[in-house]
């Protein structure tokens, strides 16, 4: 269980919503926000799923969005990760991520890489 990776000195201080756009479509849930020992707040259910801070997709669903806008138009890539995941996809969502993407592999900004 979640429980059981919570440190003992962690002290819960309530829970907070997000939404997670994956595979499957969107999820929503409730967290538990512990503080620890020092006063930083921890989100155990974000660090098992590898969520960072304000991330909005899963990590495979940026994958599938990469591999789509590499191939189609941004604007075909949207209206095929739609369908796939049952939930209204943005072309601006596909260059976005492919921006991210780019930036993270060449370790440059993203300034005149417009498609």
């Amino acid at each position: 269980m979640l429980r059981d990776i919570v440190p003992d000195g962690w002290k819960n201080v309530g829970t907070e919503k997000r939404s997670v756009l994956f595979e499957c479509g969107y999820v929503h849930f409730k967290r538990r926000i512990y503080q620890d020992t020092e006063g930083a707040r921890h989100k155990p259910l974000d660090e098992l799923l590898e969520l960072e801070p304000w991330q909005r997709n899963s990590r495979a669903l940026e994958e599938m969005s990469s591999a789509l806008a590499a191939t189609n138009t941004y604007r075909k890539a949207s209206s095929l990760l739609s369908w796939l995941v049952k939930a209204a996809i943005k072309s601006q969502h596909h260059r976005k991520i492919s921006e991210k993407n780019r930036a993270e592999n060449t370790g440059t900004g993203t300034h005149g890489n417009r498609r």
